[in-house]
């Protein structure tokens, strides 16, 4: 089996990222959205952690309804919103 290409998976993850947020409307780059919700997390949240957060569903779910409202997008699923943060904090 072939070595795993970080860079390769990184352009793949964006290329599946930007299909779903356009399946919802969402013309943003991808990059864009992630740093989007970043910013509106730590403006909500300045102590939390995101494990913090995730460890804390009422809370999450709040956070969640702040993002689809502060997008106009009511019907953005919650895993489109968490998942990129999380994936994200992995890559570092």
């Amino acid at each position: 089996m072939p070595p795993i290409d970080p860079e390769r998976l990184k352009r793949h993850y964006v290329a599946r990222l930007s299909d779903s947020l356009s399946n919802y409307g969402i013309d943003t780059d991808p990059k864009m959205f992630i740093d989007r919700l970043v910013d509106m997390f730590h403006g909500l949240y300045p102590s939390f952690t995101l494990d913090d957060l995730l460890c804390r569903p009422r809370e999450a779910l709040a956070f969640c309804d702040a993002v689809r409202k502060g997008l106009g997008n009511y019907d953005l699923p919650d895993d489109l919103i968490l998942r990129p943060m999380l994936n994200e904090r992995k890559r570092g």
